[in-house]
């Protein structure tokens, strides 16, 4: 069974052994960048948010009114989810130096490209100097 990206970077800084399907790049760098992540930031957060808009939509349909007071619930979580998200991207930009070329290249919810994300030229350098 294949062990989940965190479990995995743990085990590398222990151990330095690379879990299979993954790359060292990806434990260096610190943060996972392959499957939805190469697209989305944050494809989770994204969602569920969705799925708190769908679930008022889903009520206004049901009761056949245009607003429903279930709203302000829904419209609390996802203010919650945006709230989260940018303390979220602040954590991790100040954490990880690469961070800001993935910002740069990868949109926070939805894509921005249909290319996946590729590292630029600078930060590989960094990656390079890291190394070093």
């Amino acid at each position: 069974m294949r062990k989940d990206y965190q479990t995995g970077k743990q085990e590398y800084k222990k151990s330095g052994k690379v879990t299979a399907g993954y790359k060292k790049e990806d434990y260096e760098r610190g943060f996972i960048t392959s499957g939805l992540w190469a697209y989305s930031r944050h494809p989770n957060f994204f969602a569920e948010q969705t799925i708190w808009f769908v679930l008022y939509q889903w009520s206004c349909f049901a009761t056949e009114n245009l607003y429903s007071y279930t709203g302000i619930g829904s419209a609390a979580l996802i203010l919650l989810f945006q709230g989260s998200t940018w303390l979220t991207e602040l954590i991790t930009s100040g954490k990880y130096t690469d961070y800001s070329d993935y910002q740069k290249q990868v949109g926070m919810f939805l894509p921005t490209s249909l290319r996946p994300y590729q590292p630029s030229a600078e930060a590989k350098h960094q990656a390079e100097k890291k190394k070093a």
